[in-house]
């Protein structure tokens, strides 16, 4: 999965935390829709971004690849 960059603002302000976000997975397997479902603001929308270039293995139900959801969870830790 893809690493969603630190944002600046995020590290002059300290900000850091997991950031959940929830994803909508085509029948190839790219994402079509990630919404962050927690985490702190400022993390949220690099998450997503983030979560757009993920790439999965098809899902298949009885031999057809099918639409399915699921999470990407991304670790935000200043050292």
């Amino acid at each position: 999965k893809p690493q969603p960059p630190y944002p600046d603002e995020a590290k002059r302000q300290r900000a850091q935390g997991v950031v959940v976000v929830k994803v909508l997975v085509s029948e190839s397997g790219g994402v079509l829709a990630a919404c962050a479902e927690n985490g702190p603001a400022l993390l949220r929308r690099p998450s997503e971004l983030a979560a757009y270039g993920a790439r999965f293995t098809e899902t298949t139900v009885g031999g057809k690849p099918v639409k399915v959801t699921g999470v990407i969870t991304y670790r935000f830790v200043l050292r």
